[in-house]
């Protein structure tokens, strides 16, 4: 379920219109409206917790691990970081779309890439700051190292894409 269907739900539980719910936890009408209809979210953990609180659920049933860690970009990295972040998430999951990976396998793979890409996101800031002159590309050539790196375990490309037979693991072909 998605978030906007989550909130839509919630909504409608509570007997309450879009602007009922914006005006109860601080925001626009037209942001509640973006939320349950062009599929945007929260852009601050704060508002999340808000809603926690009127609806009386659990924080982490609106907020998933993903749009968490969207969400963490977005703050460390303001909206290129946020924008990064999702199509990173997007792409990843696409990648084991009609696949088969075990869900805890799937969560191991997720914190392994959401720590490479903030590792790599650190590394290239301060190389950055020592380094100035040197063009976006190689900086960023540099970062997808750093971060194909971090993941352990199995190679980078496994980690990703390992299969066997169709069968996605997430482990690679060394199990």
């Amino acid at each position: 379920m998605t978030f906007a269907d989550k909130l839509k739900m919630l909504r409608a539980g509570a007997k309450m219109s879009q602007s009922e719910l914006a005006s109860a936890i601080g925001v626009t009408a037209r942001a509640v409206q973006k939320w349950e209809g062009e599929g945007t979210y929260p852009r601050k953990r704060d508002t999340y917790a808000a809603l926690a609180a009127l609806f009386g659920c659990d924080l982490d049933y609106l907020l998933t691990e993903k749009e968490d860690f969207v969400m963490r970009a977005g703050e460390a990295y303001g909206s290129a970081g946020r924008r990064d972040a999702s199509q990173l998430v997007t792409e990843v999951t696409g990648l084991f779309a009609g696949g088969e990976m075990a869900e805890e396998d799937m969560d191991v793979m997720m914190e392994a890439i959401q720590r490479a890409y903030f590792d790599a996101k650190s590394r290239n800031r301060e190389k950055a700051a020592g380094r100035t002159g040197r063009s976006k590309a190689v900086n960023a050539g540099e970062s997808f190292v750093n971060a194909s790196e971090t993941i352990k375990g199995a190679d980078a490309a496994e980690a990703v894409t390992g299969s066997k037979a169709g069968n996605v693991t997430g482990k690679g072909a060394r199990g």
